[in-house]
Order: C-alpha cells, then sequence, then structure tokens
C-alpha cells in the first residue's frame, strides 16, 4: 500500500476548511469514543470537581458509552440537580443545574432517542426558555439529517442513492442534498488520503466479518476476494459543482457511519450557536462534540483511556479500536476495524486517538489512523491544520506521532495547554 502524498492531506485540509465555511463552525469539533473505561452504568454526564453532587440520566441501568464531560473548575463550589422536565414527547428529558452563587449561565442538559441512542445536549444559557427553544430546535436538525444520511433508514436519500439488493443501481447520475454531497466529499478525500484505506463502500466486507463472528469460522479466501470485488469509492463519481452523484457499480453497500454522525453533531451544534449558546455538548452513542468551555472554566474534562484527562474547549477527540468490538476464532483476535484494501481485520490490538477541528474530521481519521503505517500518519498530522493522533499496541504506552520525534506519553496528557484551542 502506498504512503499518501502530501497532496492528498493537503486537499483534505482545504475540503475541512470548505466546509467550516458551509457549517460555520469555526472553533469546534467532534468527540468521539468507543473503548474500555467508557461505558458508564449510572449514565453520569455532569459533576463537580469535587465530585459532590452530579446531574443524572434517566437512563439507569443502560450501558451508554459515555464519559464524564466534566465541568472542570475549583471556583464551582456546587452543583445541583432539579427536577427533571419534559422537553417534547415522550423520549425526551431534560435536567437542570444551577450554580450554587447567582452566575449570567446556567446548566442544562436534554436527552432524545435518535439513531437508536440517547442523544445529549448539553448546553450553558442565560434562561430556561432559551436552553429549550435551543435544544428542540438541535434535535429537529439532527431528526432530519439522520433521514438523509443514515442507511439504517430504508427510505433515506442515502439508500436511495446506492439502491439495495433487490434493486441495484449503476450507471446513473442522482442529483443529491446538500447535506449529503457535504458528507461525501469529505469522505472522498479522507479515502484517498489514506489511499483506501478508509472506505465508506466496505460494507460487504465488513458483514463478512460479523457473519464470521456469529458461526466462529472464519470467511474463506475466495469469499473474501468476492467481497473485496464489491468495495471501492472510486466507483462513485462527485461532481460538487452540479451537486450530482454517478454510481458506476452495482452491489456499492454505502454506508458512511464514520463520518456522518461527526457531521450531524457538528450541525447541532451550529443550531445551538445560533441560539446564542456558545458553550455546549453533544454526545450521540459515546460520541462527542463540544464548543467553548463552560464559564469560570479551562474546558470540558475528559477521561481518554491510558491518556488520562484532556480538557477540551474548541476541540475534540476520537478514540477508535478494538477493546469491544471483536471476534476470537482458532485462538487469533480480530478487530471490528478491517483495512478496506486487504479485507482482512486488524490482529494487533491497536489504539488509536485522534483530535481534530471538526467532529466529521477525527471519527474517520481515528479508524484509518488504527490501520495507517505511521510515515502515512506523520504525513495527515503535518498537513491538516489542528489534528494530533495518539497511538499504541493495547499494553504498551501511547505515543504521540509527531513530524519529528514521536512522544511517548505515560503520564497522560492532562494540562489543559496540550488540548485546549482558545
Amino acid at each position: 500500500m502506498g504512503i499518501p502524498v502530501i497532496g492528498h492531506s493537503s486537499r483534505l485540509r482545504v475540503h475541512a476548511i470548505r466546509l467550516i465555511g458551509v457549517c460555520g463552525i469555526l472553533g469546534v469539533c467532534g468527540i468521539f469514543f468507543s473503548g474500555p473505561g467508557i461505558v458508564s452504568q449510572s449514565g453520569r454526564l455532569f459533576q463537580s470537581a469535587e465530585q459532590k453532587t452530579m446531574c443524572l440520566l434517566t437512563l439507569p441501568q443502560a450501558k451508554i458509552p459515555s464519559i464524564e464531560a466534566t465541568l472542570a473548575d475549583s471556583s464551582l463550589r456546587s452543583i445541583s440537580p432539579s427536577n427533571p422536565e419534559e422537553l417534547s414527547g415522550d423520549s425526551s428529558t431534560v435536567d437542570h443545574a444551577t450554580v450554587d452563587h447567582p452566575q449570567p449561565l446556567s446548566d442544562y442538559t436534554f436527552t432524545q432517542i435518535h439513531m437508536a441512542m440517547p442523544v445529549r445536549i448539553s448546553v450553558w444559557a442565560q434562561h430556561k426558555k432559551l436552553a429549550h427553544q435551543a435544544g428542540r430546535t438541535a434535535f429537529l436538525r439532527i431528526s432530519e439529517l439522520v433521514q438523509k444520511l443514515s442507511h439504517f433508514v430504508p427510505e433515506s436519500e442515502l439508500n436511495s442513492l446506492v439502491g439495495n439488493e433487490e434493486i441495484p443501481i449503476s450507471n446513473y447520475t442522482r442529483r443529491v442534498s446538500p447535506d449529503l454531497m457535504n458528507v461525501l466529499s469529505y469522505s472522498y478525500e479522507v479515502y484517498d488520503c489514506t489511499d483506501g484505506v478508509w472506505d465508506p463502500t466496505a460494507g460487504p466486507i465488513i458483514n463478512l466479518w460479523k457473519q464470521a463472528k456469529k458461526t466462529n469460522s472464519l470467511p474463506s479466501q475466495g469469499e473474501i476476494e468476492s467481497a473485496l470485488n464489491r468495495v471501492g469509492f472510486d466507483q462513485m463519481k462527485i461532481d460538487e459543482k452540479n451537486g450530482t452523484v454517478l454510481v458506476l457499480r452495482t452491489g456499492i453497500q454505502l454506508d458512511l457511519g464514520a463520518v456522518a454522525k461527526g457531521y450531524i453533531v457538528d450541525q447541532a451544534l451550529q443550531v445551538l450557536k445560533k441560539h446564542g449558546i456558545h458553550s455546549a455538548c453533544i454526545e450521540a452513542g459515546g460520541d462527542f462534540v463540544v464548543s467553548q468551555a463552560p464559564p469560570g472554566t479551562t474546558g470540558w474534562k475528559i477521561d481518554v483511556p491510558n491518556l488520562g484527562s484532556m480538557r477540551l474547549a474548541n476541540c475534540g477527540v476520537s478514540i477508535s479500536g478494538d477493546t469491544v468490538q471483536y471476534a476470537e476464532i482458532d485462538s487469533i483476535r480480530y478487530s471490528h476495524v478491517v483495512n478496506a484494501r486487504t479485507g482482512m481485520p486488524l490482529t494487533n490490538r491497536m489504539m488509536a486517538v485522534v483530535t481534530a477541528p471538526l467532529a466529521i474530521q477525527s471519527d474517520a481519521l481515528a479508524t484509518a489512523a488504527c490501520i495507517l503505517k505511521k510515515p502515512a500518519l506523520k504525513d495527515i498530522v503535518r498537513d491538516i491544520t489542528g489534528v494530533r493522533i495518539w497511538r499504541w499496541q493495547i499494553g504498551t504506552k501511547p505515543i504521540e506521532i509527531s513530524t519529528t520525534t514521536d512522544i511517548s506519553k505515560p503520564n497522560g496528557i492532562s494540562t489543559s495547554n496540550e488540548v485546549s484551542t482558545k
């Protein structure tokens, strides 16, 4: 596999700048997690620095991938929860916490079910009505985008683009919405930058290994080759100028989950900003996006497995690896992370952490960082502004991929100036 040239990731940087212009979210990015140490049985989201009182989600006993998005500030003496209130519908709840001493802003957290998972929006707002209006509108935007971009929604715009097993589509040019075009265009940049290692059309090979996990038997080489014959994002021609996509091959399975969710939370955060909400945290099934730090703090405190604590403001982080999703067949551990070029899953128990200016960037790059060789990762770090990558094999110390000397981080990254973008 060739190493992406500088031009590839340079185009990736340029496209990210265009996305920032479209989304209107300069200075925000997303946080994505899947791994150990992030599942909260109690559903805790916010907690004071002294860990005395906290806002509790109304989803007890649910295994929700989560972390503590902590208000990291010793000056806040306590945060006291009030009675939950309904936002809208049966699937929505709100928790309201106010600071003991009068403050210009108060903290509100809303929860709804989207994409078959709890989506939580936490904001600091001047008053309750503003928080409710902003939260409701952000959830409407999330619902709108899910209906367009999810491959789990049979009638979604995404599925209508590539067809299905009964009605395959090929050699057909279709006009797509600006939202789908944004996600497809950025996906192609990541595909190009990673030399095809990350490919949103890898559904056939991923499904093959899911079946292997169920049957506890390895697929044959013939089955792998057959699946790979139906993989290739280069079989879709994207025309950004005219807003059209040409699908050249039948049997394409397009799954934009690794970037669509990032785009969705980016867009939801933009809705909050339009309502005058400048300090917010959005979680979707363990994926996070944060904007400015809560008042009087240096940032949202994010605990990252093996790296320690990050205090994040206007930046994000993604974690990818095989700590949760894997199959063990014939005493070999096969990750859910699959190299789309070879058709083989990871077997070396690799983990990666990526920080990036946008949620849509960090998620895809975190997956790719588990697979790519170090020189390719150095190119990405060098050529894409605001991206940082840590990678390690489970059982070893995390190493930050640097353009000069790789840096070990044995004691975590807990100081705010290492991760906070002002």
